[in-house]
């Protein structure tokens, strides 16, 4: 029988953009993902689209207690710049803030150790369609701004 070392690291990957959702009135602004799916949606599978997704904005309390139920010892998740800044920069959501905060509280809280990307491809709509996106170095000074906020909000709990 195969067996694994004791300090195995037993974990999965989610982003924000794949799996939280979109409910009315969470405050979140539009990232490139939702004008895709606002233009192509026949290009998402069965017409599902970054507003639906798996619902972890709704229910990420039972999906963390699904981390625990099935041994996982780690979590990588993203944090979409998009709803914590509803255009790029500037205005704070405090929805989207405290979400995040809950959600990984709630998973140091269980003992798994905690992964956080910052850009899962979600570049906020306004910095596409104002300025050419990554083309242009206010998206780099605006991403800094972004990075430097998830930083001091949240490094206390990101592993």
């Amino acid at each position: 029988m195969l067996k694994f070392p004791k300090d195995f690291v037993w974990g999965s990957s989610t982003s924000g953009p794949q799996t939280e959702g979109r409910i009315a009135g969470d405050g979140k602004g539009d990232n490139l993902w939702d004008y895709w799916y606002q233009v192509e949606p026949n290009r998402y599978y069965n017409g599902i689209g970054p507003d639906k997704t798996s619902t972890f904005y709704e229910n990420w309390e039972k999906d963390i207690e699904l981390l625990v139920e099935t041994g996982h010892t780690a979590f990588r998740t993203s944090i979409q710049w998009s709803r914590i800044f509803l255009q790029d920069r500037g205005e704070v959501n405090p929805q989207g803030v405290a979400f995040y905060r809950q959600g990984f509280e709630t998973i140091k809280a269980k003992g798994i150790r905690l992964l956080v990307n910052l850009y899962h491809f979600d570049l906020p709509f306004a910095l596409q369609e104002d300025g050419d996106g990554w083309e242009n170095k206010a998206t780099v000074r605006a991403y800094e701004d972004y990075a430097r906020f998830c930083f001091e909000t949240y490094g206390d709990l990101v592993d």
